[in-house]
């Protein structure tokens, strides 16, 4: 029996799960409809302190290190983080990157201007204490933007039955 965790073998892959982003495929057009949106309720800011749990490869860190903002990524996948160093090497000084697990963030209270959660509460096994961990580390008057798939909108729907089953 393994000790491995389902979640952290299924997003082992980064490299591959980074391409994703990329293209017209409608898994691309998902996420890119993601991240634009998340771009329009960050509206505008310079220099705040953004934690970006469920980081992954990383989509978030040039547009947010371009705006001013110092960066913290988390993911509980190692491969993520290192996929994270991979592509952005060159900006290290305002990126942090850990390994560590939304219910239990590795951060002091009131840490930070801005918490993203893409993707992530979903998957987590404790959702509230998630929300709590991310009101937690943000600050009085912070921004937390949480986005989670909807099994049942036209788009998920349309893939799952349409668009798999042709592959």
């Amino acid at each position: 029996m393994s000790n491995r965790n389902p979640l952290v073998e299924h997003f082992s892959n980064a490299k591959s799960y980074a391409q994703l982003f990329y293209g017209s495929s409608p898994t691309a057009h998902f996420f890119q409809t993601r991240l634009s949106r998340v771009y329009e309720l960050l509206g505008d800011f310079d220099g705040y302190r953004v934690l970006d749990c469920g980081c992954g490869p990383g989509m978030m860190i040039s547009y947010l290190v371009r705006r001013g903002s110092e960066f913290f990524g988390v993911d509980l996948s190692k491969e993520m983080i290192n996929e994270c160093k991979n592509r952005y090497d060159d900006q290290t000084d305002p990126v942090r990157l850990s390994v560590a697990r939304i219910e239990e963030l590795p951060f002091p209270s009131c840490s930070f201007d801005i918490a993203l959660c893409m993707g992530v509460i979903e998957y987590s096994e404790n959702a509230y204490g998630a929300i709590q961990e991310l009101s937690r580390v943000v600050k009085e008057n912070g921004i937390v933007i949480i986005s989670m798939l909807n099994k049942l909108s036209p788009y998920s729907l349309w893939h799952s039955y349409i668009y798999m089953r042709i592959w």
